[in-house]
């Protein structure tokens, strides 16, 4: 007879049937919802919390571990310390709601995950490929910064699986199958934030920190970037500019970011027009002179020693390397500098400084001319700064930066060609200038000020168009031109010629879209720490477990 009444004894993990029930044998078919519904005390539910943390923590095995050992210290049988450990879990589980369950279950898969460092350099090392020794796999394992998702899936599926199949152990389970079900939890994660990822932000970055960093600059100066701007996407780049040649193109916010960009620029030297234009930037040297004649109306110019100095080493730098056909120019110029009375009226500095500026424009087409006329030039400038007041100098060293700026406007558009007509400034072209320039000067002299520095290179970007061979431009119109025969022939052909490119610009830039499309937030679900998924996959299977 022995066993016959084996299955009115409470097994591993089952509640006994509490004292006094009177032995009915249906009270497990009551649904327990009495302990639930009392309110229970602070300290209790904080006690139940750290139960159930507790549990995860040891993979199932908390009940088992306090039940050894109420029943070291105080005698209590085993079993029965077992089940009433085992009541008490399942209580402090089922006043949890599921998503407490599973933040309760990251905290208590935390030191789990930590553990697991060491295998998931491990695994890091099996998939990484071409070591030699397994020594060399995990130095190479050890100093990868971005495991690829193959990568993450097979770490979280490692250590995650272990776990899984430690807790099958632990509650006497079928150890394959919680092997298999850590696993699954472990690889999935990584590969569903990635999937979630995608889908939030479809583009991915192809920009560098400093380039991030320039974008962000842009959108602090009200410039919102198109999604191949701010992603640097290739294929993005290509699909905006046929769009932009194409019905509809003119919806593009980047004309008008360009055009901002730009009047930004001419700001910056002076200029307050849409485009740099011969006559605007002519415009715009009238009136930074009229600006200094204003200033140094009634005041007085002093020429120092410092300022013999400085016009002695721009000669000593330039004379031996000046072409034969502008020495003789030059060197009249530094002349009738060094011979100047040393105090003289502010209007006649003006005068000096206002032919130097002019000689130096002209000479755009000796640059090293230009180069060492700009530096006399610059001498003059600082002696008449040396020469004002304290609140004059703010006003003249606004006026200088301007004529800095200015000129270098000026010069890149005087090489800009066919585009110089159109007044668009090429950013690409007067960054390497700005940059040329501050590498050959050998003194200080301020080739551009900060802040149009950053704009051209902003402009250049952001804002130079992809190489194109105009083939999609001319097959377009070939199929426009012929009514769009290869498409539906005759009227259909031709509405969808037009009809199509429209719809497409009209979609694609929606702000809705471009924003989108541009947002990098998304991803950063791909980034997420290999220790927080083995976290989580650890409190899904504890979710699971139970």
């Amino acid at each position: 007879m022995d066993g016959m009444f084996d299955d009115l004894i409470p097994q591993q993990g089952q509640q006994p049937t509490p004292q006094g029930s009177g032995g009915d044998m249906f009270a497990d078919l009551i649904p327990a919802a009495a302990p639930s519904q009392q309110p229970k005390s602070l300290t209790q539910a904080a006690a139940d919390r750290l139960r159930y943390i507790n549990d995860v923590m040891t993979l199932g095995g908390w009940d088992r571990l306090v039940a050894a050992g109420r029943t070291a210290l105080g005698g209590t049988p085993y079993q029965q310390a077992y089940q009433q450990e085992t009541a008490q879990t399942r209580g402090a589980r089922e006043s949890l709601s599921i998503p407490e369950q599973l933040g309760y279950g990251v905290i208590g898969g935390a030191p789990l995950a930590a553990a697991g460092g060491a295998l998931g350099l491990l695994g890091r090392a099996a998939t990484a490929g071409g070591a030699t020794t397994a020594g060399t796999a995990l130095q190479r394992a050890a100093t990868t910064a971005a495991p690829t998702l193959g990568q993450r899936a097979a770490i979280g599926g490692a250590e995650v699986g272990l776990q899984g199949a430690t807790e099958a152990a632990i509650k006497g389970e079928d150890i394959g199958t919680g092997a298999i079900t850590g696993a699954g939890i472990g690889a999935g994660l990584p590969v569903a934030l990635s999937a979630l990822g995608r889908v939030a932000s479809p583009i991915r970055t192809q920009l560098t920190a400093p380039q991030k960093e320039l974008a962000r600059e842009a959108s602090e100066r009200g410039i919102e970037l198109t999604p191949a701007q701010a992603t640097g996407s290739k294929a993005l780049q290509f699909f905006e500019s046929q769009l932009r040649d194409l019905p509809g193109g003119s919806m593009s916010p980047r004309l008008q970011q360009q055009q901002l960009l730009q009047e930004r620029a001419l700001r910056e030297a002076g200029v307050f027009a849409p485009d740099a234009t011969a006559a605007s930037i002519s415009g715009g040297f009238s009136r930074i002179g009229q600006e200094f004649e204003r200033i140094l109306t009634g005041r007085s110019v002093r020429f120092d020693k410092e300022f013999d100095d400085g016009i002695s080493n721009v000669l000593l730098k330039y004379g031996d390397e000046l072409p034969l056909n502008v020495l003789r120019p030059f060197r009249a110029q530094v002349k009738n500098l060094l011979n100047q009375e040393r105090i003289i009226d502010g209007k006649a500095a003006n005068v000096l400084r206002s032919n130097l500026a002019r000689m130096e424009r002209q000479s755009g087409g000796e640059p090293q001319l230009r180069a060492a006329i700009g530096e006399l030039r610059n001498e003059v400038d600082r002696a008449i700064s040396r020469s004002l007041p304290k609140e004059a100098r703010t006003e003249i060293r606004t006026a200088r930066n301007q004529y800095k700026n200015l000129s270098r406007i000026d010069e890149v558009m005087s090489k800009a060609g066919g585009q110089a007509e159109s007044g668009q400034i090429p950013f690409a072209q007067l960054k390497n200038l700005i940059q040329d320039k501050e590498k050959s000067i050998s003194r200080p002299i301020g080739v551009a000020t900060p802040e149009f520095r950053k704009l051209a290179e902003i402009g250049s970007q952001f804002f130079r168009e992809p190489p194109s061979s105009g083939t999609a431009q001319r097959n377009y119109m070939t199929a426009f031109l012929t009514g769009g025969g290869a498409i539906a022939g005759g009227i259909p052909g031709l509405a969808a010629a037009i009809g199509t490119p429209l719809a497409t610009n009209l979609v694609y830039n929606r702000p809705l879209v471009q924003r989108m499309l541009a947002q990098q937030r998304g991803r950063a679900l791909e980034r997420t720490p290999q220790q927080l998924m083995t976290s989580a996959g650890t409190a899904g299977l504890g979710l699971l477990g139970q």
